[in-house]
């Protein structure tokens, strides 16, 4: 087992709030906080912490681009302090196969509405949100909806090999699929 992987391990059986650092994608100053709910051979699943110290939609990341998975960090108590003091829960989630990008892609599009998939690396684009409307062995045909809940005319194809996260059930995703009016998507 490798030390990221052991160290979200012990992470995710004691539900503990971490900070993931992924070096050679962002500077630690936007390292990603939150508590590891899924572990799979390539894919580590976060309910993810925002600003406002609260748990706020889930990140699939490659477990090979982390570079630190830190179980102290700064102000780390404070942020366990007000998650409780607020009641903060991580949502229950049904079963996620994070075996590879095309599972966990299948798993998300299988319960909710829009994925947000990012490619970190070599794209300009940077993150985009959309429907499923095609998975295969190598890439996923996106519907994709713009930030003013427009739908984009042209489909877009992303090779699994260049994502490098998925993102679901924050409250951005929720209110696209809320004004755009989509439901969970069934696909080939």
């Amino acid at each position: 087992m490798s030390r990221p992987t052991a160290a979200l391990t012990r992470a995710k059986a004691s539900s503990s709030l971490v900070r993931l650092v992924r070096g050679r994608l962002e500077d630690d100053s936007t390292a990603l906080i939150g508590v590891p709910v899924g572990i799979g051979r390539e894919w580590v699943l976060l309910a993810r912490m925002d600003d406002a110290i609260r748990f706020d939609g889930f990140d699939a990341l490659r477990i090979r681009d982390l570079t630190r998975v830190e179980h102290e960090f700064a102000h780390r108590s404070f942020y366990v302090d007000a998650l409780n003091a607020k009641q903060c829960r991580v949502a229950r989630l049904p079963r996620f196969d994070l075996t590879d990008a095309r599972s966990t892609i299948a798993s998300v599009q299988a319960a909710y509405p829009l994925v947000v998939i990012d490619r970190e690396l070599g794209s300009a684009e940077g993150a985009v949100i959309g429907q499923v409307l095609k998975l295969s062995t190598s890439s996923v045909l996106l519907r994709t909806v713009s930030p003013s809940a427009r739908w984009h005319r042209e489909h877009l194809r992303i090779d699994l090999a260049d994502i490098t996260r998925i993102g679901f059930d924050g409250e951005y995703e929720k209110s696209l699929a809320m004004v755009t009016k989509v439901q969970i998507a069934e696909w080939s």
